[in-house]
């Protein structure tokens, strides 16, 4: 019923939550995002995303987390303003100076992707990131 469902939306996000602020301690990340797959519109929304407000939107194929998604590999970016798929607008709306960049994808049971997370940092100290390998069912 619709009081079940509002509750285990809840309890997904409260779960989301905690993936994203667990996920940039363990990756020493100032900035997380959890961008989910729409494939009727082809975009990649921010269901979670650290230190802003609001939802972000991307075409699935745009930016680094587009590639990731179309890849289905992970991406790491020691120095994103060298990276010619960074999309150095959003720095500017947010005012954050992005120095690397970790994306990586979020496959169902059967290996499809269906998001991507993004960890950002704007330290200069560069540190080497473990890989995760990361199952959503539904």
């Amino acid at each position: 019923d619709k009081a079940d469902r509002a509750r285990k939306a809840k309890e997904l996000k409260s779960i989301f939550d905690h993936i994203m602020t667990e996920g940039r301690a363990l990756f020493n990340a100032d900035r997380a995002t959890l961008f989910m797959l729409d494939e009727e519109k082809h975009e990649l929304w921010s269901q979670i995303a650290t230190g802003t407000k609001g939802i972000i939107k991307v075409h699935e194929d745009e930016g680094i987390a587009g590639a990731c998604l179309q890849s289905g590999e992970i991406i790491n970016i020691e120095n994103a303003y060298d990276d010619k798929r960074f999309n150095q607008e959003v720095d500017g709306v947010t005012g954050f100076t992005t120095k690397s960049v970790l994306a990586i994808p979020v496959k169902n049971e059967t290996g499809k992707c269906i998001g991507v997370i993004q960890m950002q940092t704007k330290r200069t100290k560069t540190t080497r990131l473990p890989v995760l390998v990361l199952m959503m069912r539904n």
